[in-house]
């Protein structure tokens, strides 16, 4: 494992350039499904009524359906144990997506949740930490990232009312441009206003929740020691994802100062 590097300055170009997408192979697992009841039906008849010299029973014989039945069971149980060691191994290779992005940034890398990735690293000084785990079928993949700050405050934004943290926390009227369906809950407003009245700090927060229909849904947390963007992710770009880092990072400075201006 490579030791975790520190990045300063604008993020260095990455060489993954395809398309990053949480693995989603439904079809490919409906169909392998399907195959299975024709699969056990064609050997159970095939098992039957072929003709077969002795010592073999006769077609459709007592016996004959004892072997079908015992050869149909074993040719199942076996196709069930390939189907899911197939889609477990393919889970497993999705987890590991980020390993080509994250590299180059010095971030190291362990399992996470037996088929996710957990990523460490630093960039501008801070300790950002990255949760993944792949989305399947109909489950999106789950993307938390966690940036060092020593905020002193605590917050919620979002494009709803977000469930993770501040959920007693009261809504503040932003009243900003552009950012009508974004809403803020805390119980320091004056800082989180402050926070929204500085345009780099607005614009962060805007690029994070920004397209939720193709990214997926995504919120902002502010809390005592970090900013973390809780993520469900459709898809998502080289590009996007350095965005989003920078996003975060410039984020979490923004609110330090925001917080230390009142104290």
């Amino acid at each position: 494992m490579r030791q975790s590097g520190e990045a300063s300055g604008p993020l260095p170009a990455l060489a993954f350039t395809r398309p990053l997408k949480p693995e989603d192979r439904s079809m490919r697992t409906l169909l392998s499904l399907l195959l299975l009841p024709v699969l056990l039906l064609g050997c159970a008849v095939a098992t039957l009524w072929i003709p077969l010299p002795r010592p073999f029973p006769a077609a459709a014989s007592h016996a004959r359906q004892l072997v079908a039945a015992v050869l149909t069971g074993l040719v199942g149980i076996t196709y069930l144990i390939g189907l899911t060691r197939l889609l477990i191994s393919r889970t497993r290779r999705g987890g590991r997506f980020l390993d080509a992005v994250l590299g180059p940034l010095g971030f190291t890398t362990a399992r996470y949740l037996a088929l996710g990735r957990q990523y460490h690293g630093l960039i501008r000084g801070r300790q950002v930490t990255i949760d993944y785990m792949p989305g399947y079928r109909l489950k999106l993949a789950l993307l938390n990232i966690y940036v060092s700050a020593p905020l002193g405050f605590r917050a919620a934004i979002g494009r709803r009312r977000p469930l993770l943290d501040c959920r007693d926390c009261p809504a503040i009227d932003l009243a900003e441009p552009g950012l009508s369906q974004i809403q803020a809950f805390t119980h320091d407003a004056a800082r989180v206003r402050g926070l929204f009245a500085v345009s780099a700090s607005r614009e962060a927060i805007r690029c994070l929740l920004s397209d939720p229909q193709t990214l997926g849904p995504r919120a902002l947390y502010l809390q005592p020691d970090r900013v973390w963007l809780a993520a469900h992710l459709r898809q998502a770009t080289e590009e996007q994802l350095r965005g989003c880092l920078a996003d975060l990072v410039a984020l979490a400075e923004a609110a330090e100062d925001a917080g230390s201006e009142k104290l």
